[in-house]
C-alpha cells in the first residue's frame, strides 16, 4: 500500500483518474444520472421539472440554449419539449450517447457534443447558458475564471448564464470526516472486489471541500478527488463583477432537503 495516497491533497490536485471518464465508473455514473427518484449524479426528477420551469419562465419563446456538462439530457430534454433549441456538452461519452439516442428516438430540437466544455468553443451565440448541480465550484480559480470568459462570448446581449453553486452554509452540514468499506464484489467503484478509503477534506481559507476515494483491488490502487467550492452572496457578486457579469437574481429556495449532498444552494442569474 502506498500510504502517500492518503494524503491531504494540494489544492485542485487531481486524482488518477476523473470519475466522469473512468471506463467503468462512468457507466454506473449514467446509471445514477438515470434513476431521478434520488439525488445521486442528477437531482431528482421533480426538482429538475421544478428547476427548467423556473429557467424557463426567464426565456424568450424557442430560446437557444447552451447546457454545460448536460449528462444524459435530463435538463436539456425538458427544455427542448418545451419549443427550446438546446445544445448540449458533456465529457461523459456514455451519457452524450444515451442522450444522442434519446433524443433521436422523441425527435427533440436538441444536439450534443462529446468534450470538456473548457476545450469546445462556438461561435454561435445564445439566450441562456445553464451549467447546473453545482458544476461551476468542481474547478479550481483558474478553469473557473477560464469558463466565464468564455461564456461571456457565448451570450447574445441580454442573454443570461444561469448556474447553481453551494452557498457557505455547507459548513454546517459537511465536516472532515474518514470511513472505509469492503466490497466483496462488482460495485460502483470497481467490478471486482475492492476496499475503498475515503475522507472529507476542508480548506476553510480557500472555501473548499474535497472528498477523496482511495479504492484498492489486489493489483491496483486507485485515488479519485471531487472538489466542493461554495460561495458567499457577496463573493459570487464579486467575482461576477470582475468578469463583467451583472446579476439579476439570485435564488436559495429552489431546492428542497436532499439525499446527496447539501440542499444549501444558490441558483444565480447573471448578463
Amino acid at each position: 500500500m502506498n500510504f502517500e495516497l492518503l494524503k491531504k491533497p494540494r489544492l485542485f490536485e487531481p486524482g488518477h483518474e476523473n470519475i466522469w471518464t473512468d471506463p467503468y465508473i462512468s457507466q454506473r455514473m449514467l446509471e445514477a444520472h438515470l434513476s431521478t427518484d434520488h439525488d445521486a449524479a442528477s437531482r431528482k426528477g421533480t426538482t429538475i421539472r421544478k428547476t427548467v420551469e423556473w429557467i424557463d419562465r426567464m426565456l424568450p419563446r424557442n430560446a437557444k440554449i447552451l447546457d454545460l456538462g448536460c449528462g444524459p439530457g435530463l435538463y436539456a430534454e425538458q427544455f427542448s419539449e418545451l419549443g427550446h433549441h438546446v445544445i448540449g456538452i458533456d465529457i461523459n461519452q456514455y451519457s452524450i450517447d444515451y442522450a444522442m439516442e434519446n433524443a433521436k428516438k422523441k425527435d427533440l430540437k436538441t444536439k450534443y457534443i462529446k468534450g470538456s466544455y473548457f476545450n469546445v468553443t462556438f461561435k454561435e451565440q445564445f439566450d441562456a447558458v445553464i451549467m447546473i448541480y453545482c458544476d461551476m465550484g468542481t474547478h479550481s480559480n483558474e478553469n473557473r475564471d477560464k469558463i466565464l470568459r468564455q461564456i461571456k462570448k457565448y451570450l447574445k446581449p441580454n442573454g443570461k448564464f444561469i448556474f447553481d453553486i453551494f452557498t457557505e452554509k455547507l459548513t454546517e452540514e459537511k465536516k472532515e470526516s474518514r470511513w472505509w468499506e469492503y466490497c466483496d464484489q462488482a460495485g460502483f467503484w470497481k467490478d471486482k472486489p475492492h476496499l475503498l478509503l475515503s475522507e472529507t477534506f476542508h480548506y476553510k481559507e480557500s472555501s473548499l471541500f474535497c472528498y477523496q476515494y482511495v479504492v484498492i483491488t489486489e493489483s491496483t490502487q486507485n485515488v479519485y478527488r471531487v472538489w466542493e467550492r461554495y460561495y458567499s452572496k457577496n463573493e459570487i457578486r464579486q467575482l461576477l463583477n470582475d468578469h463583467g457579469y451583472e446579476i439579476v437574481k439570485i435564488e436559495t429556495g429552489l431546492i428542497p432537503e436532499n439525499d446527496f449532498t447539501s440542499n444549501e444552494v444558490m441558483f444565480v442569474v447573471c448578463e
